[in-house]
């Protein structure tokens, strides 16, 4: 076990096809994969509770098709780099739930998900609509006060959760969302 290991840099290391077993580096704070342009998703790394540690994660120029379901156990994660990762499927994700994360703006990628039809709480202030797709939005206890302007651009909108916030008023123009 690698207790003491805090950063692992295998940058350039194009005859990596397989990850290591990272679980027995608690302690592993950055690990950097850039370039590891033979590593794919099926060999990529299963994450587990024990790498609560893990601060960056560098994947960018890899094969990865896809990220693992785990990746979500990576609680103190503050870098995430998918640059180049040209074999990443994301622009089928049809559902994006972000609840009880400390996340209020979506990630920048967000309008290229052409397929969303379900996100949950992030905070529609910051959405940049082209999200033409999206069916179902859920801002459930945002604290929010009004209802942001940019909501009447998701024309597709089916489903609007907005329960358990401070409004003052409901904007008229959600009449323009004829899907819901």
């Amino acid at each position: 076990p690698l207790y003491k290991l805090k950063v692992l840099n295998l940058k350039g290391s194009d005859n990596l096809i397989k990850a290591l077993d990272f679980t027995t580096s608690p302690n592993l704070e950055i690990l950097v994969l850039e370039g590891c342009t033979r590593l794919v998703a099926k060999s990529f790394l299963e994450i587990d509770g024990k790498m609560e540690c893990l601060l960056m994660l560098y994947l960018d120029g890899t094969s990865i098709e896809q990220l693992p379901s785990s990746i979500g156990y990576l609680s103190n994660l503050v870098l995430l780099n998918l640059k180049d990762c040209r074999n990443l499927q994301l622009e089928f994700l049809e559902e994006l739930d972000l609840s009880k994360t400390t996340i209020r703006k979506p990630p920048s990628f967000i309008s290229q998900l052409k397929n969303l039809k379900d996100l949950s709480s992030v905070s529609a202030r910051d959405l940049h609509l082209s999200l033409g797709s999206l069916k179902e939005l859920n801002l459930r206890d945002y604290n929010l006060f009004d209802i942001p302007n940019d909501i009447c651009c998701l024309y597709s909108l089916k489903e609007l959760d907005l329960s358990s916030n401070n409004f003052i008023s409901i904007l008229s123009s959600l009449t323009r969302l004829s899907q819901l």
